[in-house]
């Protein structure tokens, strides 16, 4: 038997061998997805939620902003600051802000404890 026709270890057959100048990885690695691009996939996927016991369809970032301004709303004063730093950035409600901003700096850090610590059942 002649060296060429010898198949074996480290002697496959010719058919299963790679051509010449082919790449044995044609499609090569794949490519890793930045930061940016993997959070706006993330934030353009569609949701189902619960909202007052009907399901509704959303997107990601539709629910984080919903899930925000109820969060600010309740009272939440980290929720209450992101959501008005955000439009501030964005420039909605510009006036409203600039109201605000002074309605904030009239107010106490008492006013603020008491007005938290209002009980709805104290009332009857």
């Amino acid at each position: 038997m002649s060296k060429k026709n010898k198949t074996g270890y480290k002697n496959p057959p010719k058919e299963h061998q790679f051509t010449k100048g082919k790449s044995g990885n044609p499609k090569g690695r794949p490519k890793r997805k930045n930061l940016k691009a993997l959070l706006k996939d993330i934030m353009n996927e569609e949701i189902k939620i619960l909202v007052n016991g009907k399901s509704m369809k959303m997107t990601t970032y539709e629910a984080t902003q919903k899930k925000l301004v109820s969060m600010a709303a309740t009272g939440d004063k980290y929720a209450l600051k992101l959501l008005h730093q955000i439009l501030k950035d964005t420039g909605i409600y510009q006036q409203d802000i600039d109201d605000f901003e002074k309605y904030c700096l009239r107010l106490e850090d008492e006013d603020l404890i008491i007005i938290d610590d209002e009980d709805p059942k104290d009332n009857g």
